[in-house]
């Protein structure tokens, strides 16, 4: 994912909130951060087998929900490499709904590509559904090797962002960063094309680990699968180099659910990583934490940051203030992070991470 365009967000009205734990007040210090990393991997594993039928609400209805709001806007049938919207995905599936359906994200599957765009270009959506982009580019060469390596795993729909959202309309794009991070999360897999790395060593410096866009593009799947234009990369291994490449421990790239806790260390994942965009590194944020605001370039990367900031802060998870780096600079309260680079190098332990603070910025500052 990259830099694609401004309004009022999607909500993922079924997110789950993780509650926080009473036991945290039993605790103290590293003790406490330590029970809450893997109270939090508990809880997250409950979340994703829970049921998120509404009450009274009848397969046929659950379904449609689903396939309306919860996936891509616009998938590629890879079987004759066309453009498909919601309706015609959802007459494919339709006749697979069974007297023992519990689940549409295990019906309605789709692969979908994380990668770093080409300096050369990319197919775009008005190329691809004219055919005027199928040629030898680079760009598409890449989507075709996609296709061919999602086709392997015996799914008939693919999404990629480059040519999968239409450019020119500005709410297509608003809704698609803002639902990104669920788009990515209800695949059925997600194929990584790290296209600098020849070995498993590479991949530590390989810049699709350095990108804004990636970061909730590794958390967010619950399958990952990693590919070269020449050849696979072993998955076990490649995981475990993440780990180091990324700095985020394994547990986390093995299961990952969003939410507005252990800010700080969320943050610090984001350090390292770059944007076209200012705006992006806030934007390509949100998912992660779980929040929603407007999109709206041209506003700067330190607004956009600070917006994203007290959205978490109404959460009210007390480790959005455990930083000690610069302040932003336009901000009239100094209680305010500049940047995720604001978070790095500070390691206190002495907030009461169980207790919800009630946080509110005021024109005298929070």
């Amino acid at each position: 994912m990259s830099n694609i365009g401004s309004t009022t967000p999607r909500t993922h009205s079924d997110a789950k909130k993780k509650p926080h734990c009473d036991l945290y007040y039993e605790l103290a210090g590293f003790e406490r951060r330590f029970f809450l990393r893997h109270k939090y991997l508990l809880i997250s594993n409950m979340i994703d087998v829970m049921d998120l039928r509404r009450e009274g609400e009848s397969d046929v209805d659950w379904f449609n929900r689903y396939v309306m709001n919860d996936i891509p806007i616009r998938l590629i049938r890879l079987s004759n490499m066309k453009f498909v919207g919601c309706d015609e995905v959802k007459r494919h599936f339709q006749c697979f709904i069974s007297a023992n359906f519990n689940d549409p994200s295990k019906l309605v599957k789709y692969t979908i590509l994380s990668h770093q765009w080409l300096d050369t270009g990319e197919p775009i959506y008005e190329e691809i559904k004219s055919e005027r982009g199928r040629g030898r580019s680079t760009g598409y060469l890449k989507l075709k090797k996609f296709c061919e390596t999602a086709l392997a795993y015996k799914i008939e729909f693919a999404w990629v962002d480059t040519c999968c959202i239409d450019k020119s309309s500005s709410t297509e794009i608003d809704e698609s960063i803002c639902s990104m991070f669920w788009w990515y999360k209800n695949s059925a897999i997600c194929i990584i094309h790290l296209a600098q790395s020849e070995t498993i060593q590479d991949i530590m410096q390989d810049e699709w680990t350095q990108r804004g866009w990636t970061l909730q593009e590794l958390l967010a799947p619950n399958r990952l699968t990693h590919y070269r234009n020449d050849k696979s990369l072993e998955d076990t291994e490649v995981m475990k180099t993440l780990d180091a490449a990324t700095g985020i421990p394994l547990d986390y790239l093995q299961r990952f659910y969003p939410g507005a806790v252990m800010v700080d260390e969320r943050m610090r994942w984001a350090v390292r990583r770059k944007t076209t965009r200012v705006e992006d590194i806030a934007y390509s944020l949100m998912g992660i934490f779980d929040v929603s605001m407007q999109i709206a370039y041209g506003e700067g990367g330190d607004h956009a940051f600070c917006r994203l900031i007290e959205t978490i802060m109404q959460a009210g998870d007390p480790s959005v203030l455990n930083w000690m780096g610069e302040a932003a600079r336009h901000n009239s309260s100094s209680a305010i992070p500049r940047s995720p680079q604001s978070f790095v190098g500070h390691t206190l332990e002495f907030l009461d991470l169980g207790q919800r603070l009630e946080m509110t910025m005021i024109s005298l500052g929070l």
